[in-house]
């Protein structure tokens, strides 16, 4: 008994490590980890309260485009607000009906540049040669400026690659009355060099001003979808 007791545990404490995320760098909650082929994750971030500890499994925060924001930067976050503050923070833009986005309130000292991030590990078992990613900006026009919002990625996380196509720029002039404008994107990144099993991926959303002068827009991401292929046409998909 005692030893089928130890198997047992073994077992239980095997299965455990398979779910453990691999070790982020400084900055990140944790990395976004797949592990299994038929795992779905949805990243709504309706879970947000506006903390550092809320953010989403993976996902970083820099408001000088350089350095990521960490637990020690709490007044560098606040609650979530329905638009028109200017207040410079990170913080969950509350769309309506308990639909929040993660957003920043840019300053000419904070994000501007500024960037959201997110680290990918693969733990699929599987080389993975496509990444599929789709996504949306929010923007509150109610400022006569223009800030702009470049998806970029990387495979060592320091050096990064702009995808044009999907580049944002929020209306130079302001809407009044102002109100949450979503944007829809989606890209597919073909990796010269396939990803192999349990390397990482990083996707950088880089912002910064775009013309104009004055105050600036408040503006965000939502509902995130991130599909990685493998060479042989495996599925993964993160919503």
């Amino acid at each position: 008994m005692f030893i089928l007791w130890k198997v047992k545990r073994v077992l239980q404490l095997s299965w455990c490590l398979l779910l453990l995320p691999l070790v982020p760098p400084s900055g990140y909650a944790s990395d976004m980890v797949i592990t299994n082929r038929k795992q779905r994750f949805c990243e709504t971030f309706d879970t947000l309260e506006g903390t550092f500890e809320s953010l989403p499994a993976g996902f970083a925060v820099s408001k000088d485009g350089s350095n990521c924001l960490s637990a020690a930067d709490s007044g560098d976050f606040k609650a979530p607000h329905a638009g028109g503050t200017s207040e410079g923070a990170c913080r969950p833009w509350d769309l309506g009906d308990g639909n929040l986005a993660l957003g920043y309130q840019p300053t000419s000292a904070e994000f501007t540049p500024g960037f959201f991030m997110v680290s990918i590990s693969n733990a699929t078992g599987e080389a993975v040669g496509l990444v599929e990613v789709a996504y949306q900006v929010v923007c509150y026009n109610n400022e006569n400026r223009s800030s702009s919002l470049d998806l970029e990625y990387s495979r060592d996380g320091s050096a990064f690659t702009r995808i044009p196509s999907v580049s944002y720029s929020s209306p130079m002039r302001e809407e009044n009355p102002a109100h949450w404008a979503v944007t829809a994107r989606s890209t597919a990144i073909h990796l010269r060099k396939p990803l192999a099993a349990r390397g990482r991926f990083w996707l950088r959303w880089y912002a910064d001003d775009n013309g104009g002068s004055g105050s600036r827009d408040e503006y965000g991401i939502d509902n995130v979808t991130i599909t990685l292929r493998s060479r042989r046409g495996l599925v993964i998909t993160i919503e």
